[in-house]
């Protein structure tokens, strides 16, 4: 089964916790991997059967711009360590086990659906892919994605514009589930 990731530093421990909850109840908790963004979050959860990979980013420093090619490099690496993966935020809580709907759909890349952020792809194709909940599976396609996604958001510094940018690129149009 995938791993599901998220990120965390301290200050999100309490949401964490919630979110580990849900995901508990679901009996998923051996799939999770948090990348723990400070050294401080890691002692909150030794009680729990998770994996933590601690690689501290500080984003009131360092910045959110940054933070977004910081998060992108970090799926590569996840990806090639692990395959397929799905990324979850940490409010995106987690009611039913999506591993019984995706796994209906051989689709190398699985987006839950944003608002209208960026506007060019909500204005050509009526909706955009969020990145707060997402699967990607191991493919050739994954990996070019990956790539030029993490390329372009060195530039765009915003990984939903650049998500986006690449669905734009590629697709004429999309099969709605």
């Amino acid at each position: 089964m995938a791993k599901i990731i998220s990120f965390a530093n301290s200050a999100y421990a309490p949401i964490l916790k919630k979110w580990l909850k849900y995901i508990s109840n679901l009996g998923l908790l051996d799939n999770v991997l948090i990348i723990a963004l400070d050294n401080k979050i890691k002692k909150n959860f030794v009680d729990y059967k998770i994996e933590i990979i601690t690689d501290p980013f500080n984003i009131e420093k360092r910045g959110i711009k940054k933070y977004w090619e910081f998060r992108c490099k970090k799926f590569i690496e996840i990806y090639q360590r692990f395959g397929t993966f799905i990324h979850s935020d940490l409010d995106a809580i987690w009611l039913k086990n999506p591993f019984n709907y995706l796994s209906k759909y051989n689709y190398d890349l699985i987006f839950s659906q944003g608002t209208v952020y960026p506007r060019d792809m909500y204005s050509k194709f009526g909706f955009v892919a969020c990145c707060g909940f997402f699967m990607i599976r191991k493919s050739n396609l994954s990996t070019i994605f990956l790539n030029e996604v993490l390329d372009d958001v060195i530039v765009s510094k915003d990984d939903q514009i650049s998500v986006n940018k690449f669905l734009l690129k590629y697709y004429e149009s999309f099969n709605f589930k």
